[in-house]
């Protein structure tokens, strides 16, 4: 009974999460540079949507943020990419509590808990700093995973959602 409940919740939110349009509203103001094979950025806007196999992981990133938030959850980033500002900029973020390799999104699943998803492109790699991350997250209990569209972030979170609301029925009994 339990199982049908999460699956029927599951594919409810991947109908939903279908419905959420491509396009990144181009109000944000957010960049997205892309690298050409001369190794420049072309400053992109993160509104234009690119083709499929060329999405860069910033664009991928604002996909699942808004496809989140639009199925309600609450999901927020974890600026690292600014630590190529300069280096006095970079211990500065540090001093003020960045931490190398940290998931780019932090999702609230449950009541008091939260899930790591590290957002790559396909064919992407994890750093040794986010590999550490995900060794520490495991290692304390917080789910971590690397997710590559919307669709394995609502995935990745039904399963989490699912071990929630087992824990909140069955456990305080």
């Amino acid at each position: 009974m339990e199982n049908e409940r999460t699956k029927e919740s599951v594919a409810e939110m991947l109908r939903e999460a279908e419905r959420v349009p491509e396009k990144v509203p181009e109000e944000s103001g957010a960049k997205d540079k892309k690298a050409g094979a001369d190794g420049k950025t072309d400053g992109a806007d993160v509104g234009k949507a690119p083709e499929a196999e060329e999405k860069t992981e910033a664009a991928i990133q604002a996909e699942i943020v808004k496809g989140l938030r639009h199925i309600g959850f609450f999901a927020y980033s974890t600026p690292n990419e600014q630590t190529a500002r300069s280096a006095v900029h970079t211990a500065h973020l540090k001093a003020m509590g960045l931490y190398p390799g940290m998931a780019d999104l932090t999702v609230w699943v449950g009541i008091g808990r939260v899930a790591y998803l590290e957002v790559k492109k396909p064919g992407g790699k994890l750093s040794k700093a986010q590999e550490h991350f995900q060794r520490y997250c495991k290692a304390s209990g917080y789910p971590y995973y690397v997710v590559h569209s919307l669709i394995e972030a609502v995935n990745a979170l039904a399963v989490e959602l699912g071990e929630a609301m087992r824990k909140a029925l069955f456990e305080n009994q």
